[in-house]
């Protein structure tokens, strides 16, 4: 059976972990907002299949070419969003914001109680 020596006494055992602020410069400021909020997801050629983004936030994003069947796009901001080649059989875009949208074909179903559903072809 292999024998292992017990560790010796480290003398930064005692200093706290936490506080570790010898990296941080002092007049070093970060950034107010991080440079990538503003760019749009590119989803091309994603499998999004049933996916649930109900409510989100999809502004100028690039589903080309995606697998976005039956996903849940309801009352999500899809301004500007590029949908070309995607498949969006089934997906609900009911209340979402269609605003510039591109590549993008809908089955408008209006029930007996006059609700409106907005389907993907």
């Amino acid at each position: 059976m292999k024998q292992y020596k017990k560790p010796t006494n480290n003398s930064d055992a005692d200093e706290d972990p936490l506080d570790d602020d010898e990296d941080l410069d002092d007049d070093e400021e970060l950034p107010d907002e991080d440079p990538l909020d503003d760019k749009p997801a590119n989803l091309c050629n994603a499998n999004l299949g049933y996916a649930n983004l109900g409510y989100a936030n999809c502004q100028g994003v690039n589903f080309r070419n995606a697998n976005c069947q039956g996903v849940n796009f309801r009352n999500a901001n899809l301004q500007d969003a590029d949908f070309t080649g995607a498949n969006t059989i089934g997906a609900d875009f009911t209340g979402a914001n269609l605003d510039g949208v591109k590549g993008l074909t809908l089955d408008t179903i209006v029930d007996e109680s006059g609700n409106v559903t907005l389907l993907g072809k």
